[in-house]
């Protein structure tokens, strides 16, 4: 119920708060979400109260605050972790850095173990869900699996088939994660979704390595799993 007990030594009366950190330093997932600008970790701090045998806090991060997203990033990373963890066994997944602040316009991608999101008005991923996640599913291949993606543009329509798995496959862990067929991407006109389970892209790529669209493999690894 988001409900913690914690013990600290403070003189009664001490003017003390609580700090919480976007940081994890279990094995089982070793996170962190930073500036994408620098190396700061996002943070926040309650408010201040005296210290007493028995004292009872609540610690709201506001969105004011520029650091809700950033709290909301480390959940969907907790989960996927998680995840790695009960089902396939990973005990200690390489660490994962996640890069996003407000009014950042560097670009939503994955490299080398960091997934950067962006955070201005117009287009602030700190809360699509499906698209954090997917950036985590390309983790997630790296570490744990392999990756032969070229990389480069992809908008569904059919391309390398190396790069079409990759994409298709992120996709889908983020659909998994969330026990839902619905990819969501918001901004500020509204933005647009994609439901992958009743969907049918045609594959017309004509042989296993003609051009395909990662919402043919999407498709296919839901209605699989």
């Amino acid at each position: 119920d988001g409900s913690y007990t914690l013990r600290y030594a403070a003189t009664a009366g001490a003017t003390v708060h609580i700090s919480v950190t976007a940081r994890s330093t279990l094995g089982a997932r070793t996170l962190a979400v930073r500036r994408a600008n620098n190396t700061n970790l996002h943070a926040f701090g309650g408010a201040d109260f005296a210290a007493a045998a028995s004292a009872t806090q609540d610690v709201l991060v506001t969105y004011s605050s520029d650091e809700a997203e950033a709290f909301n990033i480390f959940d969907q990373a907790v989960l996927a972790f998680d995840w790695l963890h009960y089902h396939l066994n990973a005990t200690a997944p390489a660490a994962l850095t996640l890069r996003w602040h407000r009014n950042n316009n560097d670009g939503t991608y994955y490299s080398d173990n960091e997934v950067f999101l962006l955070g201005p008005l117009s287009d602030d991923d700190g809360y699509d869900d499906t698209v954090i996640l997917h950036e985590i599913g390309h983790h997630v291949e790296e570490a744990i699996g392999r990756s032969d993606s070229p990389g480069g543009d992809h908008a569904f329509e059919p391309v390398d088939p190396t790069l079409a798995w990759s994409e298709g496959f992120s996709t889908w862990f983020a659909l998994s994660m969330r026990k839902s067929p619905w990819y969501s991407d918001t901004d500020s006109s509204g933005g647009w979704g994609w439901e992958y389970d009743d969907s049918v892209t045609v594959f017309d790529g004509g042989s296993l390595s003609g051009l395909i669209s990662e919402d043919v493999v999407t498709e296919t690894l839901w209605d699989l799993s």
